[in-house]
């Protein structure tokens, strides 16, 4: 959106035509299919999948890298009732897809508690949705990323209560990535370099 705003595309002639996606996972079959030329976001077990599938599809370049800073946010509402991961056990905890890197983060939380994600009931909720949701209680947990949960804390629509970094422990390792069809990047190999 801010290359998009920034004019960026059309300084080196692309006219895009941008997509909202809740996440690559769910994007993988629109991606391989070409329907969608370039998907932005998590690296999860689909794209994976998808290249042990043989399905043209190739990360292009990295979006974003560790630390995650990825947040465990808690309702207001809710907030005394959470010291430990273990307090997540029979909540409603807040991903945005399946398959998403954020599931991974709940995983390990969960894990350090001994708990599974049979123990928590997950919802799926965009990022920028994730604070109504909190604040309304129709969660009483939801795993965030930036700038969507810095938002939710400035708003007073959640707090921060558990980053995953701390319970990952992260190396650097990208995390947010752009992939590409690589019939469509073959068949337009010049449009596909100036992206």
């Amino acid at each position: 959106y801010i290359a998009d705003a920034k004019g960026y595309f059309k300084d080196v002639g692309i006219d895009a035509d941008i997509e909202k996606i809740e996440s690559v996972s769910t994007a993988m079959p629109l991606l391989a299919s070409g329907k969608v030329q370039v998907a932005q976001g998590g690296l999860a077990a689909a794209f994976w999948n998808g290249v042990a599938q043989n399905m043209p599809v190739i990360m292009a370049f990295e979006g974003g890298s560790t630390p995650l800073n990825h947040l465990i946010l808690v309702g207001n509402s809710v907030k005394e009732k959470f010291k430990t991961p273990a307090d997540l056990k029979g909540r409603t905890v807040a991903l945005n897809a399946p398959g998403s890197i954020i599931g991974y983060d709940l995983y390990k939380v969960l894990g350090s508690a001994g708990l599974t994600f049979k123990d928590v009931e997950i919802k799926y909720i965009s990022f920028p949705q994730m604070g109504v949701a909190l604040q309304n209680g129709a969660v009483d947990a939801a795993v965030d990323v930036p700038p969507f949960g810095d938002l939710v804390i400035e708003k007073g629509l959640g707090v921060n209560w558990i980053n995953t970094d701390d319970y990952l422990k992260p190396e650097p390792v990208t995390v947010v990535h752009y992939v590409i069809n690589t019939d469509w990047a073959k068949a337009n190999s010049d449009i596909a370099h100036r992206l």
